[in-house]
């Protein structure tokens, strides 16, 4: 860049060294910007000083850059004043608009735009020309299915929340710590500080030691009491030679053919249906997926390794503070509730509904909990509604309240003609432990029907007609 004004050559505009004043130019003193150029300042009785004007900044065909290398650019707002970059052009991307920068961006304090932004092909703010809007969007790319945890589809706000997120998909984290592993998720929801907490932290657990290993083109694993059910998925570890070169590592569902041994089968799943629900285990197993065919995979030690189930989690969904945060294995429950079942470590198709609702509850499955105390840990197939009503999942339905059956603006429809009318039908014996009180007629219908009157100690039967003569046929009473 050449010097606006020299400060290192003498005038030479006269051969004696004396200065013609229509070309005089004074001497200036080297600085160490005299690469940049100066400001000449005169006072009024014509003393001419100068200051440097623009640091070392050089200007080369519309660009500004430090002639020091690696020297920062700083434009600084002094007091009050405000630093503008004026301009018409519109941003339609990264590379258009009144000021683009080719590179990261740092701000120390807030960011304020009057229109939305768009990061990353994620826009956000109040969809473009709208008001009162909280819009966060994207356009979705086409994609295959695919059971392949990679990282896609899924939203997480919050600190530390689905930090797995690389290999997440199709899961919604909203709240800190919601979802905080987010390892191997899928299709799961998670709204609310700590909800689903712990899903994603364990990701297998150990079933036990191989015995046996039998290769051809089906491939059958013996472990003794393995405990599995059809459906499950594990994982192969420890085998050695070519045959665990071959088998460790690799999630495989399985064919529990006996209470020791394992089909191998592939780990896919029918158009992506992840469930393992028991009425499509067998179509999973023996119909889509296919036996694992070890023919070729050489051999190795048969009596070395381990089976490991692997926890895959799914189709999870919790609403509230700390809801289902203790959870890490199952598939499809619903937590709805602050701190509903805190304690549940693992269960499927669970329904939660409730402040600290089963907080008992650590293991189980099936179970309908609506605000209920009375549900037991451990136990499948219960269903508790407050504390009156309660079904143990074995066949023992407990109602804890006075129970009205039927209408009465409907009395006629309720009056029972036979065994299988009125507003209450029983289908099996009844057990009363306290007083019958019937207001209207008392059958008892049906071949060799049988009426039994029989008081304990000084208990006493009263017939009481009401002075009305009435006949009855073959009454016994006392001993025969």
């Amino acid at each position: 860049m050449p010097l606006l004004v020299s400060g290192s050559q003498k005038n030479s505009s006269s051969p004696s060294g004396f200065t013609n004043l229509s070309q005089a130019q004074n001497q200036l003193g080297p600085t160490p910007t005299t690469s940049t150029g100066y400001t000449l300042v005169a006072t009024s009785g014509s003393l001419v000083t100068y200051v440097s004007s623009l640091g070392n900044l050089q200007f080369d065909k519309g660009a500004i850059y430090s002639n020091v290398p690696d020297q920062n650019i700083n434009i600084v707002g002094t007091g009050t004043s405000t630093v503008i970059i004026s301009g018409s052009q519109v941003n339609l991307s990264p590379t258009t608009g009144v000021l683009v920068v080719n590179g990261g961006i740092g701000i120390a304090n807030g960011l304020y735009t009057g229109d939305d932004i768009n990061v990353n092909g994620i826009t956000i703010g109040q969809g473009y020309k709208g008001s009162n809007n909280i819009v966060l969007t994207g356009v979705a790319a086409t994609q295959t299915n695919s059971v392949d945890f990679d990282g896609e589809n899924s939203i997480a706000i919050g600190w530390s929340a689905l930090l797995g997120l690389q290999s997440a998909q199709n899961s919604i984290a909203i709240g800190r710590y919601a979802l905080s592993s987010g390892t191997n998720l899928t299709n799961t929801i998670a709204i609310g500080d700590s909800s689903l907490q712990r899903v994603g932290t364990v990701s297998t657990v150990l079933v036990g030691a191989i015995n046996k290993i039998t290769t051809g083109t089906t491939t059958t694993v013996t472990v003794i009491n393995h405990g599995l059910t059809t459906g499950s998925s594990i994982i192969i570890s420890g085998v050695t030679g070519s045959l665990g070169t071959n088998l460790n590592g690799k999630n495989y569902l399985v064919d529990a053919i006996s209470a020791n041994t394992l089909t191998l089968y592939t780990f896919v799943f029918p158009n992506d249906d992840y469930s393992l629900a028991t009425n499509s285990i067998y179509s999973l197993i023996r119909g889509v997926n296919k036996t694992i065919d070890s023919s070729s995979f050489g051999t190795g030690s048969v009596t070395a390794g381990f089976v490991s189930r692997s926890i895959v989690t799914y189709s999870n969904v919790a609403f509230g503070n700390g809801s289902g945060k203790s959870f890490y294995n199952g598939q499809r429950n619903f937590f709805l509730g602050d701190t509903a079942a805190p304690n549940l470590t693992t269960g499927s198709f669970n329904f939660f509904l409730g402040y600290a609702v089963s907080s008992n509850m650590r293991t189980g499955n099936n179970n309908v909990s609506i605000n209920s105390k009375l549900i037991r840990d451990g136990q499948d197939n219960q269903v508790g509604i407050g504390g009156i009503f309660y079904f143990d999942g074995v066949g023992k339905t407990s109602l804890s309240s006075t129970v009205f059956v039927g209408d009465p603006s409907y009395y006629n429809e309720a009056t029972s003609s036979f065994n299988n009318t009125g507003a209450l039908q029983v289908y099996g014996g009844a057990g009363i432990k306290g007083s019958v009180f019937v207001g209207s007629n008392l059958n008892a219908t049906g071949s060799n029907a049988l009426i039994v009157l029989a008081p304990v100690d000084d208990g006493t039967v009263t017939i009481n007609p009401k002075n009305v003569i009435g006949t009855i046929d073959n009454m016994i009473i006392g001993q025969t």
